[in-house]
């Protein structure tokens, strides 16, 4: 096992994370998707897949034991508990970050220049509204550094 595997810990959880990480570079190296994608569509499949990937071998990372993870997938598929926790709010706020991933890059430019014309009241309010959002958004108390939890 290589040096991942014993920074994080031995557990099968760790095993399974980094082998699904191992092999997604082999299929993509295989499949020659590295460079720039000829389309976008082909770089929105592309983006999903990974995007996906990634939060799929993150239950394996975060998970208790690798048990819970088989749990966590079965909740998640059987669709069993869905009504308590995909609420419209968590719908719209899902699809609101989807949308985020498509944005014109020219829109983040055209944001940046309106920000920095701005009075120095909206220089001063626009970060403070958002570290307020994220405050407020948080639960309670302050979780542990991941890393001190191995």
């Amino acid at each position: 096992m290589g040096l991942g595997g014993l920074w994080h810990g031995a557990s099968w959880n760790f095993i399974v994370w980094g082998l699904m990480h191992g092999v997604a570079l082999v299929v993509e190296r295989a499949l020659g998707l590295t460079g720039p994608p000829r389309s976008r569509i082909v770089a929105a499949l592309m983006w999903l897949v990974t995007f996906h990937l990634v939060c799929f071998a993150w239950v394996f990372f975060r998970a208790s034991s690798f048990e819970a993870a088989l749990v966590y997938f079965g909740t998640l598929f059987s669709g069993a508990g869905w009504t308590t926790t995909m609420t419209p709010l968590v719908a719209t706020l899902l699809g609101l970050g989807a949308l985020t991933q498509i944005v014109p890059a020219g829109w983040f430019a055209a944001l940046q220049a309106r920000y920095e014309a701005g009075s120095l009241a909206v220089k001063v309010a626009v970060p403070f509204a958002a570290i307020f959002l994220i405050a407020a958004a948080a639960p309670g108390g302050i979780p542990p550094f991941i890393y001190f939890q191995f």
